[in-house]
């Protein structure tokens, strides 16, 4: 085994990374809803399970501004293409970065 050390650079965490731990750090507000999600991919279960999550994202200052909220509770039974769980599962993703660019916290 050499004395030689490897460059610097594996030692330099990646800028990208440092800003997301700051960003992660730093967050504004908490909601939980995790505890709302369904596993079952039925259409009653979806079409409850979000509409209890838009009750709780209704009444959360943080999320006045969030447009997709009126749909949470207007899920499509879907088609055979896209199923009420796939629409579901968008409004999600839809949800989950408008919490990251407004630095709340989903729990």
């Amino acid at each position: 085994m050499s004395g030689h050390l490897p460059d610097e650079d594996v030692f330099t965490p990646n800028k990208e990374i440092i800003l997301m731990e700051e960003i992660m750090a730093n967050w504004k507000y908490k909601v939980k809803i995790r505890h709302l999600l369904t596993e079952k991919e039925n259409y009653d279960s979806i079409k409850k399970s979000m509409a209890a999550i838009a009750d709780i994202l209704e009444k959360e200052s943080s999320f006045a501004n969030f447009g997709w909220l009126k749909r949470f509770r207007k899920i499509p039974k879907g088609n055979d293409i896209l199923g009420s769980v796939d629409y579901g599962n968008k409004l999600l993703d839809r949800m989950y970065d408008y919490a990251d660019e407004h630095q709340i916290w989903i729990e």
